[in-house]
């Protein structure tokens, strides 16, 4: 907490909290004292459950999917970050809130993850604010959301999130307020890319020799590390194995799978 990079805590789980949070008191306090965030993670809550949660002092949550959720947490003072990414993408759904005449300087847009095919296909940032754009928030509104509303949740307004003297210069420019694609970027206050052309080379970011070294093994791996001997002598076995339902949520399931000499083999299972 005393490293100048490091703008928050999260995300605690907002039943885990609830049902043991003397796991969580010290941190919790060791955050607010060092006058940073506790991001939160609130989904399913409502009510009297939200609201004994953020008594803790979270300061936000990106869980809710539906307009009515959002606006429950913006009542109670705060920050919701919409989800549009690899994950899940709700912004569709929350753009509802438009509507309810409240204050959007306490919504955010986030990714909450992204994939590399999503960042190769549609971008990052920006595919967020056009598609918050053409969900019919107003564009200033919606670009708000990825930038200033975001620095001073972080407590960063001071040095980002605007374009002001003593600010980081960091910028685009755009052909117009509803079309989100930059013609030039501007970074620490050098044009590096224009027209979609790179006009700078990449920072280089030099790697410190205990990075780089960080697993010692006490001999290489070979194939044999990663069999699973079975054993007695049948020629299956059932074992538990975690399925991956969707990016967000895994079960337990049995599945049976062939022995061969005495090891698991890597073959299409059969669901027991």
């Amino acid at each position: 907490m005393a490293r100048d990079e490091i703008v928050g805590l999260g995300e605690s789980y907002w039943q885990a909290v609830a049902q043991h949070p003397e796991d969580y008191r010290l941190a919790f306090t060791d955050t607010r004292a060092s006058r940073k965030t506790l991001e939160g993670h609130s989904a399913g809550a409502r009510g009297i459950k939200l609201q004994a949660y953020l008594a803790y002092g979270i300061s936000s949550c990106h869980e809710p999917i539906k307009a009515d959720e959002v606006l429950e947490r913006l009542r109670l003072g705060i920050y919701v970050m919409i989800r549009e990414g690899s994950i899940r993408r709700d912004l569709a759904e929350i753009a509802a809130i438009r509507d309810m005449g409240v204050d959007s300087r306490r919504l955010i847009l986030t990714t909450d993850g992204i994939s590399p095919e999503d960042l190769l296909a549609m971008g990052y940032m920006e595919y967020l604010v056009q598609k918050a754009i053409d969900c019919e928030f107003d564009p200033v509104t919606a670009i708000q959301m990825a930038t200033l509303n975001v620095a001073e949740h972080f407590g960063l307004d001071d040095r980002i999130g605007g374009i002001a003297p003593g600010k980081l210069a960091d910028m685009v420019l755009i052909p117009d307020p509803r079309t989100i694609r930059a013609t030039c970027v501007v970074s620490n206050g050098r044009i590096i890319a224009r027209d979609g052309r790179l006009e700078a080379s990449p920072r280089k970011h030099e790697f410190t020799a205990e990075s780089l070294n960080s697993i010692r093994l006490a001999e290489p791996v070979g194939a044999d590390d990663f069999s699973v001997p079975v054993p007695g002598h049948g020629s299956s076995a059932t074992v538990r194995v975690i399925e991956m339902v969707t990016d967000l949520v895994t079960r337990e399931v049995r599945l049976t799978l062939p022995v061969i000499g005495g090891m698991l083999a890597a073959t299409r299972p059969t669901i027991s």
